[in-house]
């Protein structure tokens, strides 16, 4: 046996595990990010089915990530109809290679409420797979906050018009 043979195995041996770790310890911290970002995140593929999601996206729509994976967001009629030509457009585009939005679309809930968000959708390559990382906020609140002062607005105006009639 040549000297340091055994050695240089056992180097090799812990290179290789030191860089699974390295590679271990990134897909943790990824999956964090992606489990704990403020906004919804999920990862369909090019047919519109469910690969993946995060928290925020299962409080968002009322569905567990169990129930959506593998499925369609169209057959779950998870988009209001009138918002369905807008994302087969935006899925065009990803199926294209290009990114989208942001796009306001609504939608419907599991609970049957409905709500509004913007979404902007990234096509992605993972593990030589092509999807789309769909990136959805919640701003059912802003457009409220939108139209009350849209109507506060016209209400002014109509006051207005009203006292310079009345001089």
């Amino acid at each position: 046996p040549k000297k340091g043979y055994f050695a240089n195995i056992f180097r090799d041996i812990t290179e290789r595990k030191q860089a699974e770790k390295q590679i271990k310890d990134s897909e943790e911290r990824l999956k964090i990010l992606f489990d704990y970002a403020p906004d919804a995140y999920y990862i369909n593929d090019l047919k519109g089915n469910f690969v993946d999601g995060n928290r925020v996206a299962e409080k968002l729509i009322g569905y567990k990530k169990e129930e959506l994976i593998g499925k369609s967001f169209l057959k779950l009629k998870l988009i209001s109809v009138k918002d369905i030509p807008k994302v087969a457009k935006a899925l065009a585009k990803n199926i294209m290679g290009k990114p989208t939005g942001p796009e306001e679309v609504v939608l419907n809930r599991k609970d049957y409420n409905k709500v509004t968000v913007e979404i902007s959708t990234y096509p992605v390559k993972i593990k030589g797979r092509a999807l789309v990382l769909g990136i959805a906020r919640d701003i059912t609140e802003r457009k409220k906050s939108e139209e009350e002062l849209q109507q506060s607005k016209e209400r002014f105006k109509k006051l207005s018009n009203l006292t310079f009639e009345g001089i």
